[in-house]
């Protein structure tokens, strides 16, 4: 396989967004180090030329940071328009909760919706299948230079020279010919 390489490629430490063992082999690393390993891919890798194979990695830290998080005192809390300490505490709460109600009635309602849509059959309207149809055989006549023909009996627009008509699977070719298994 040909070398991949990523440059300026920030890694925030504990995230676990590369794969597994690798932030282990950098783990204490400074600026300027290299370091060489190999690590082997997860069989489960999203990437299948990936999956269960072991590459050689070379890493070069331009730069190593520390995150420092900020003191929670009352002048931090002053910059969220809030009063105290206390005040953050209760709007956190506050807002987790709000975020933990929200999801689960957007599960429920999911839920709901799809057992709803699984017992449901809709008849269409004859009119508005035909609009549909109508409406893509105008769509497709301005976007081929082909001639269009429609299969008699499904009534969908098929390119003369395009594909086969999808109810039936057999080319229509001209204007006056039928499909063969659609035709009365």
């Amino acid at each position: 396989m040909e070398q991949l390489t990523s440059q300026n490629h920030p890694i925030i430490m504990g995230s676990n967004t590369l794969i597994p063992g690798f932030e282990d082999k950098i783990t204490g690393i400074k600026t300027s180090e290299e370091r060489k390993f190999k690590l082997k891919f997860p069989k489960e890798h999203f990437a299948p030329q990936f999956r269960g194979k072991e590459f050689r990695f070379e890493v070069k830290a331009d730069k190593v940071q520390e995150v420092v998080l900020p003191k929670i005192d009352e002048d931090f809390v002053k910059k969220f328009g809030l009063k105290s300490v206390e005040g953050l505490k209760k709007r956190l709460k506050a807002n987790i909760a709000e975020e933990k109600k929200e999801r689960y009635e957007t599960q429920a309602r999911d839920e709901v919706t799809k057992a709803l849509t699984q017992m449901t059959r809709v008849e269409l309207p004859a009119a508005l299948v035909e609009a549909v149809h109508e409406v893509q055989k105008e769509f497709l006549q301005r976007i081929s230079d082909a001639p269009l023909t429609e299969c008699p009996e499904c009534g969908l627009a098929v390119a003369e020279t395009g594909p086969p008509c999808p109810r039936c699977g057999k080319a229509v070719f001209g204007e006056n010919e039928n499909c063969p298994d659609c035709s009365p």
